[in-house]
């Protein structure tokens, strides 16, 4: 008998092409994706034994562009999902490209996903063009129209501070959008090791990223989309359930290369390396200690625009969040929305929400 909730990460990590700023493998190379696809396949049943007693309730399909895969790669891997897990879903995400998707939507429709996420970016045709993106502002929102033949249920992400990229782009963007789409994700741009634009010499302003995070904030609430975490904004009843999970510490599975996952109060990381992935390399438990357990529900909890809930706290940690914290407290009184049940930080300074949480967390064990 099934009585526990677990939600379904899977990982595919291809693109079409190689962007700028991300590291993911290309399509190109079709022996890897391939075996990828078989390791993937053999992995499921491996861990589904693992979870006898859970009911899948939410999954999400992400990574690089998982619509660029084979047709038919993703109903095998739905299938054999389905033949190993237990699922009653209230929530199954694909994340795809714009340029990939219009092939793929029937069978998105046939292996029963109910929420689809675009990888946007921009609908300025220059910045994307820049930044090495294979859709246009047109492919883009031609694609969320058709995307109403899959669901209604439709996310967006953009990046801030992209090179190049002014306000008023970033405006004239959640302007395309905001009318097509039930969600919005905003990321400020993480400029990644070993990719073009980091060997290009792009360095982001800290000050321009701040000034589109707040125009985000102000054009979506005039659209009615509520900010219900740092970078993510969906109209009522529209809010990621599959990511809410990660944000509230509930129970998650990860399954393919460098996915994680969240068990019993337990981490595991697989390899992030795709060629030992294929070879079977077994995945690893993440070291935490209770200090870092307490810590990383404070910096999970405060990302929610709901704040962190003391009941809960307590019931994990066995103390109250107060305790040792008066100082901090005290200090941040003007930062932070403080009544009976919780803590959230306000919303006037959500931008600078990591260094507010650094202030709360306690010192590492030593």
């Amino acid at each position: 008998m099934t009585n526990k909730n677990l939600g379904i990460y899977i990982h595919i990590p291809f693109c079409k092409a190689r962007c700028a700023y991300c590291n993911f493998v290309s399509t190109a190379d079709l022996s890897l994706r391939d075996a990828y696809i078989d390791a993937l396949l053999e992995e499921i049943p491996n861990r589904a034994f693992e979870f006898c007693d859970y009911t899948v309730d939410t999954m999400y399909i992400g990574g690089g562009t998982p619509t660029s895969l084979q047709s038919g790669d993703l109903t095998r891997i739905i299938n054999r999902i389905k033949d190993c897990f237990n699922l009653n879903l209230s929530e199954f995400t694909v994340e795809c490209n714009p340029e990939s998707f219009e092939n793929k939507a029937e069978e998105l429709k046939g292996i029963g996903v109910t929420r689809l996420s675009f990888g946007v970016q921009s609908t300025n045709d220059t910045t994307l063009k820049r930044i090495g993106r294979l859709h246009d502002r047109d492919t883009a929102l031609r694609a969320l129209e058709t995307s109403l033949f899959v669901t209604d249920n439709v996310s967006a992400d953009i990046m801030l501070d992209l090179p190049s990229e002014t306000l008023a782009d970033v405006e004239h963007t959640l302007n395309d959008l905001a009318d097509k789409v039930k969600h919005i994700s905003a990321y400020a741009l993480t400029v990644e090791d070993n990719t073009p634009m980091r060997k290009s010499g792009y360095v982001t302003d800290d000050d321009l990223e701040r000034s589109m995070y707040d125009a985000t904030r102000e054009t979506l609430a005039n659209k009615s989309f509520n900010r219900y975490e740092v970078s993510n904004f969906a109209r009522k009843g529209y809010e990621c359930r599959h990511n809410l999970k990660y944000w509230k510490m509930d129970e998650y599975l990860g399954l393919g290369v460098a996915a994680h996952s969240y068990c019993n109060g337990i981490r595991y990381a697989e390899t992030d390396c795709i060629e030992d992935y294929i070879d079977g390399k077994p995945r690893t438990v993440i070291e935490r200690t209770a200090t870092d357990a307490e810590n990383e529900f404070i910096m999970l909890s405060l990302r929610l625009d709901e704040g962190l809930p003391f009941k809960k706290f307590k019931e994990l940690f066995g103390i109250d969040f107060a305790n040792g914290r008066e100082d901090a407290l005290k200090r941040l009184n003007k930062c932070l929305d403080i009544s009976n049940e919780r803590v959230k930080i306000s919303d006037e300074y959500v931008y600078v929400g990591n260094a507010i949480i650094a202030e709360l967390l306690k010192p590492k064990d030593v």
